[in-house]
């Protein structure tokens, strides 16, 4: 799994429920108002990451840059960091196998919102 930030602009409630909806993130993690951590699997890039969002957020402003964690450094709360350094896909956009599945009965490409969907409510008790 791959780390991205994300910086937005954009309000979280109205954010959040954009990232859930996007296949391509695998999890999220919010660590102050418009600021994210974005999961996702390894041969995304964060191009593909910016189209699908700016597909569902057109006119919002945002940045989207791959994120090494061995070349980042700051202050943060703990579990910005374990999210972070041990990045893990949530499981709202189900299996592997699953999401072949779907791609193979929808042509391919986004499928807009998840099989379990919303984000875990941890993730966006900070702010």
């Amino acid at each position: 799994m791959k780390t991205f930030m994300l910086n937005t602009l954009d309000a979280p409630e109205n954010m959040q429920p954009r990232l859930d909806s996007i296949v391509l993130i695998r999890n999220w993690y919010r660590y102050m108002p418009g600021c994210y951590i974005l999961v996702a699997e390894d041969q995304t890039t964060a191009q593909q990451l910016a189209m699908s969002i700016r597909s569902r957020a057109e006119g919002v402003w945002f940045v989207v840059a791959e994120i090494f964690s061995v070349a980042a450094d700051g202050y943060l709360p703990g579990a910005a960091w374990t999210f972070l350094n041990n990045p893990r896909d949530s499981g709202r956009h189900g299996t592997p196998a699953l999401r072949s599945m779907e791609n193979l009965l929808t042509g391919g490409g986004n499928i807009s919102g998840g099989i379990m969907g919303g984000a875990s409510s941890d993730k966006d008790s900070l702010f």
